[in-house]
């Protein structure tokens, strides 16, 4: 994951909320704290060396991810986007969002006690024992979608490796099939759309 970045350059890696409120309140050029996030070494190095002078400065800063951030903006790094990393501001039923993971290593999932469990019929430590058994098979491509046609039924299919399998009696373009589907309520009550641009949870499946 880390091969592309040059280690001795100075890297805030990390991703965004999926709640677009969380960003607004916080900061949309934050990674998130609960998802993780990765500071290179030179830059966690010289971080430290200003490190008492940069927590008076942002004193006032509740969020020890949001304090990171600030810190390391002043000493001119931005925030380097890695999908992989999820925070979970979301509330319920995450299937639909789990279902259409991009083709990139599954790196976190923070507020897992705040959904649903993953699986039907499972609690939440068993749901999570159940996508281990999937990644202990092979962990680089868990929850990976991908998605193809059997033109001769006019078939669509989504598969969430080791997780979930959707099967659509028409053909449907990849350009809708990669939007999670909206099984999820939002963290909090907020005006307008929560997220990025989903359809309806009562698509044909």
């Amino acid at each position: 994951m880390l091969q592309r970045y040059d280690h001795t350059k100075y890297y805030y890696i990390g991703a965004r909320s999926e709640f677009v409120l969380s960003n607004f309140l916080f900061s949309f050029s934050q990674g998130f704290g609960g998802a993780g996030f990765i500071l290179s070494y030179p830059l966690a190095k010289d971080l430290v060396r200003d490190m008492d002078n940069c927590l008076m400065r942002y004193s006032h800063v509740v969020a020890a991810d949001q304090t990171t951030m600030s810190c390391v903006a002043d000493m001119g790094v931005n925030l380097t986007p890695l999908e992989g990393f999820h925070q979970i501001d979301l509330r319920g039923d995450i299937s639909g969002l789990l279902s259409s993971h991009p083709k990139v290593p599954l790196l976190s999932l923070h507020h897992f006690d705040m959904v649903e469990p993953i699986f039907p019929n499972m609690n939440r430590s068993q749901s999570t024992l159940h996508l281990m058994r999937a990644a202990k098979a092979d962990q680089s491509r868990i929850l990976q979608q991908t998605i193809c046609h059997y033109r001769r039924r006019n078939w669509s299919f989504s598969i969430a490796w080791g997780y979930s399998a959707h099967i659509y009696e028409r053909i449907m373009p990849r350009s809708l099939l990669q939007y999670p589907i909206e099984t999820f309520q939002a963290w909090l009550p907020a005006p307008g759309p929560p997220f990025w641009p989903t359809p309806p949870v009562h698509r044909p499946l």
